[in-house]
C-alpha cells in the first residue's frame, strides 16, 4: 500500500535541524532558503520543501520571498489534486502526488491560513491573482458550503485566475443539488463575460444541463453547436501548423472524433429519456450516522459484465449534499455506484469499515428503486493479540469484541511483504471457517490460499510461493461480522490509507524465521531457491513445510523463459502433475481440510487446461 502521509515528529525534527544550522545559512538569509526550499520539490521531496519555506517564512517575515514561501507551500499541503480514494462494490483505489503529503507540526499554518495571509498582506503580489480560486477549492475540499459564495466572487473577479474552473465547479455544485437554472446562469455568464475561456467545453456542459433539466431539444441544438465548434477549431489548428513534420511524416491534427464520440453517447442517452427509459436514483453517504457532505458520486455504466473507472481527474456525477443525500436521472442500463473522497475526506473516514448497499443496480427494473447508501461504520474491535505482540510460529488466540446484529463471523490470517521502498503486498488468504463464538486458535501451516496467483514484470512474486507464515513480514488477520444472510456488517480492519504503523489487524513476525529458500525466492532466486527445497525433499520426504512450498512452485511455474515475462504458459518449473504429487505425499502424511482443497484446486485445473 502506498505511503500518503509523514509523521508529524519527522516533519518537526527536520525544522529543528534546518533551525540548528541558521548560523551558516544567516550568510544567506530568506533567499538560500527560499532556493534549498525549491530544490527539495524539485527532487520530489515535500517534506524537506515544507520544512525550508516555513523557516523562511518564521526567521524572515520582512523577506520578499514570504509570499512566494506562502504560496508554493501552501501547494504541497493536501487538495483536489494531491490525494483521491474511490470505492466501489468491486473495487477501491488510492492516488496520491509524488512526493508526500506533509503533515503540519502543531502551530503551523494551514492551507487556508497560507492563502489569506497572501490575500490580506500581500494583495499586490502575482501569488494574490490565483489566491481566490485556490481558497474557495480548499474550502470546498472539506465540505464548507461558504465555497460556493466564493467560487462565485472568483467568476466575478476579473483579475483572478481559474474564473472557468470556479464557474464549472458551482456548476458541478448546481446538478449535484437539481438547481439547474442557477447552473444555465452561471453558463450564460460565461459565454457573456469569459467567451474566450473554452467555450466548447462550455457548450457541452451547457448541453448537459439542459438534458438533465429535462430541456431535450435544447441539449441537442448545444451538442449540435459543439460539433460545428470542433470542426473550426480543427480547420484552426491545421491551418497553423500546416507543413509541419515529426520525423518526416506530416502532423495530423485531429480533435473532432473526440468530441464526436462523447456526443454520439450523449445523444443516445437523450433518446432513452424521450422514450421514457430512465430512472430516478437516490442515495446517501454517512459517517457514523451522520451525513457526509461533498462526496463525489460516481455511476460507471456495466455492458456485459464489464466495467470501466474514472481517472483520478474526472469529478464525480453527484455531490452529497449537507444532508449527505444524492440524487439524479439516468438512463435505462445497469449501473455500479462509487464513490470517491479527497485528502481531509479520507482522514475523516480512517478506521472505519465501508458498508455498500445496494451499489449495483438494473435500472430497466420498473419497479421502485432501493436506496444506494454509502455506510462508514465502527469496525469489529480485536481485543487480541493486543498491540505488540510479536508472531514467532506458535499457535495464537484471536478474539474480539461482540458486534452488534451479527449472527456469526469469518476469520482469516493473510501474509504481508513489505519490499526496500516500503511498499506493502498482501496475499489471499482463505477464510477459517464461520463460527457464531467471538474467539479462535489460529495454528494452520500455510497463510495464503493455493492455486491463488500474483505475478509482475519479473515472474510470479515470491509472496505467493512462500505459504508458511513464518516466511512474511507481518500477518494481518481480518474478523468479518455476518448477518443472517452472510453479508459483511462490518471487519476490524476498517480504513486505513498508509503511514508508518501497521494497518489494523496487523501483527509483526520476528525476523531471522525466515529460511534459505525462502530469502532465495525474495530475491528473485527461483532456480536456486528449487534445487536447495528439492534437496531438502530428498534429505527428508516427510519435510511437510517444503512440501508446500514445492506444491506451490510447480503448480504456477516462477518466471519466463523467453523474453516475454508474461509469458505465464512457458514459465520455469511450471508442472502441475508434479505439485499434485506432492500434494498427495503431504496429504498421506497429515490430511487436513487444506490439503484437501489445494488437491481439488490442481485435479480440476488439469481438466481444464489438459490437451
Amino acid at each position: 500500500m502506498m505511503k500518503i502521509r509523514i509523521k508529524n515528529k519527522h516533519l518537526i525534527l527536520f525544522i529543528l535541524l534546518v533551525a540548528v544550522s541558521f548560523g551558516a545559512v544567516s550568510l544567506f538569509g530568506g533567499d538560500y532558503l527560499f532556493y534549498r526550499a525549491q530544490k527539495a520539490e524539485q527532487a520530489g521531496d515535500n517534506v524537506k520543501a515544507l520544512a525550508y519555506y516555513d523557516a523562511l517564512i518564521q526567521r524572515y517575515p520582512g523577506h520578499s520571498r514570504v509570499p512566494d514561501a506562502l504560496y508554493w507551500s501552501a501547494e504541497l499541503l493536501p487538495s483536489f489534486d494531491s490525494f483521491i480514494a474511490t470505492f466501489y462494490p468491486q473495487r477501491s483505489s488510492m492516488t496520491r502526488r509524488d512526493g508526500g503529503i506533509p503533515e503540519l507540526a502543531e502551530g503551523s499554518l494551514t492551507r487556508i491560513e497560507r492563502y489569506l495571509r497572501i490575500q490580506e498582506e500581500f494583495p499586490r503580489h502575482w501569488a494574490a491573482a490565483h489566491v481566490p480560486y485556490r481558497l474557495a477549492d480548499a474550502y470546498h475540499s472539506l465540505g464548507d458550503p461558504s465555497s460556493e459564495e466564493l467560487y462565485l466572487k472568483v467568476l466575478e473577479n476579473e483579475r483572478a485566475t481559474g474564473r472557468l474552473d470556479a464557474a464549472l465547479r458551482l456548476v458541478q455544485i448546481y446538478e449535484g443539488q437539481g438547481r439547474f437554472d442557477e447552473a444555465l446562469a452561471v453558463l450564460e455568464y460565461c459565454q457573456i463575460h469569459l467567451p474566450d475561456h473554452s467555450p466548447i467545453e462550455v457548450k457541452m456542459k451547457l448541453g448537459d444541463v439542459l438534458g438533465f433539466k429535462g430541456d431535450h431539444q435544447g441539449a441537442r441544438e448545444a451538442y449540435a453547436e459543439v460539433l460545428v465548434m470542433a470542426e473550426e477549431q480543427e480547420r484552426e489548428l491545421r491551418s497553423r501548423r500546416q507543413g509541419e513534420t515529426q520525423f518526416g511524416v506530416p502532423v495530423e491534427i485531429s480533435v473532432l472524433p473526440h468530441y464526436q464520440s462523447q456526443i454520439e453517447d450523449k445523444l443516445v442517452s437523450l433518446d432513452m429519456y424521450e422514450a421514457g427509459e430512465f430512472a430516478f436514483v437516490e442515495g446517501r453517504v454517512t459517517l457514523r450516522g451522520q451525513p457526509l457532505a461533498g462526496i463525489h458520486v460516481y455511476a460507471n455504466p456495466i455492458f456485459n459484465n464489464q466495467r470501466s473507472y474514472y481517472g483520478r481527474s474526472e469529478p464525480g456525477l453527484w455531490v452529497t449534499g449537507q444532508d449527505g443525500s444524492f440524487t439524479g436521472v439516468l438512463p435505462a442500463g445497469t449501473y455500479e455506484f462509487g464513490i470517491g473522497l479527497n485528502y481531509h475526506q479520507a482522514k475523516l473516514v480512517e478506521g472505519a469499515h465501508l458498508q455498500i448497499i445496494h451499489g449495483e443496480l438494473d435500472l430497466t427494473e420498473t419497479k421502485e428503486l432501493p436506496l444506494v447508501e454509502f455506510r462508514f461504520v465502527e469496525p469489529v474491535k480485536l481485543t487480541a493479540p493486543q498491540a505488540g505482540f510479536v508472531y514467532r510460529g506458535e499457535p495464537f488466540t484471536v478474539t474480539w469484541e461482540p458486534y452488534p446484529g451479527a449472527h456469526e463471523y469469518s476469520v482469516s490470517v493473510s501474509g504481508v511483504t513489505i519490499d526496500s521502498q516500503g511498499g506493502t503486498s498482501y496475499v489471499s488468504a482463505p477464510d477459517l471457517g464461520k463460527i457464531e463464538q467471538t474467539s479462535m486458535v489460529y495454528e494452520r501451516r500455510t497463510v495464503n490460499q493455493f492455486g491463488v496467483v500474483g505475478y509482475d514484470s519479473v515472474g510470479v512474486h515470491p509472496a505467493y510461493l512462500v505459504g508458511r507464515p513464518e516466511g512474511y513480514d507481518r500477518l494481518k488477520i481480518s474478523v468479518r461480522a455476518l448477518d443472517e444472510k452472510g453479508n459483511t456488517l462490518a471487519s476490524n480492519g476498517g480504513l486505513h490509507f498508509g503511514g508508518e504503523s501497521p494497518a489494523p489487524g496487523e501483527i509483526a513476525v520476528q525476523e531471522g524465521l525466515r529460511n534459505r529458500a525462502e530469502e532465495l525466492l525474495f530475491d528473485r532466486k527461483y532456480d536456486e531457491a528449487v534445487t536447495l527445497l528439492e534437496k531438502r525433499i530428498a534429505e527428508d520426504p516427510a519435510d511437510v513445510d517444503t512440501l508446500w512450498t514445492l506444491a506451490r512452485i510447480y503448480f504456477s511455474g516462477t518466471h519466463a523463459k523467453g523474453e516475454d515475462p508474461w509469458d505465464i504458459k512457458s514459465f520455469n518449473h511450471l508442472d502441475p502433475e508434479k505439485s499434485l504429487a506432492l500434494l498427495e505425499r503431504i496429504q498421506r502424511i497429515e490430511s487436513t481440510p487444506e490439503v484437501e482443497e489445494a488437491i481439488e484446486t490442481v485435479r480440476n485445473n488439469l481438466v481444464r487446461f489438459r490437451p
